[in-house]
C-alpha cells in the first residue's frame, strides 16, 4: 500500500511538519497549505533546503536591532550637520561648519534605519540582508534618500546664507 504524505506549509511559505496519511493530528495544526506529495517526492524535499525552518527570529531581532543601530547613527548625524549649523547661523556665531557629506548621508541612514527597524522581516526579503546581493528596489530606495540628502543640504546652506554667511 502506498502512503501519502503531507507537508505542512506555514503563513510565510517555511516548512511547519511532515506527516503521512495515518496521521490524526495533520488536521488539527494551523496551515496555511497541505501538501500531498508521493513517497518519494516527501524523501526527496526532505532534503531540501527550501523545507528546512529558517531562523527567521534570530534574523529579524538582528535586523531590528542593526536599523535601531543605524537609526541612531544617523540620528546623530543630522543633528551635527543640519540642526547644529542652523542653530550657530541663528546665534551668529564666527564660522558654520556645514558638511555636504554628512548631510547628504543623514536621510539615508535615518531611513535605512527605520526600514531595517520598523519592518525587520519585508527589509530581509525585499531589500536583503548584509553581504547579499542587492536588488533594484535597495538601490531605488538609497538614489531616492540620497536624493532627498542633497535636497537637504540644499535647504541648510540656503538658510544659512540668510543668515550672511558666505561660501
Amino acid at each position: 500500500m502506498l502512503l501519502l504524505h503531507y507537508a505542512l506549509i506555514g503563513p510565510d511559505g517555511c516548512f511547519i511538519r511532515a506527516g503521512d496519511s495515518q496521521d490524526t493530528d495533520l488536521g488539527k495544526l494551523p496551515a496555511v497549505r497541505l501538501v500531498q506529495m508521493c513517497c518519494e517526492d516527501m524523501r526527496n524535499s526532505l532534503k531540501a533546503p527550501l523545507l528546512v525552518s529558517r531562523g527567521s527570529g534570530h534574523e529579524e531581532f538582528l535586523s531590528r536591532v542593526l536599523g535601531v543601530i543605524v537609526l541612531l547613527g544617523g540620528s546623530t548625524i543630522g543633528w551635527f550637520s543640519v540642526w547644529f549649523p542652523l542653530q550657530k547661523a541663528a546665534n551668529h556665531a564666527r564660522f558654520v561648519p556645514v558638511s555636504l557629506t554628512l548631510t547628504i548621508f543623514s536621510p539615508l541612514l535615518i531611513g535605512m534605519g527605520i526600514i531595517y527597524s520598523v519592518a525587520p522581516r519585508w527589509a530581509i526579503r525585499v531589500l536583503g540582508k548584509p553581504r547579499e546581493q542587492r536588488g533594484t528596489i535597495f538601490y531605488s530606495i538609497c538614489i531616492a534618500l540620497l536624493a532627498a540628502g542633497l535636497l537637504l543640504y540644499w535647504g541648510v546652506r540656503r538658510k544659512v546664507e540668510t543668515y550672511g554667511y558666505e561660501w
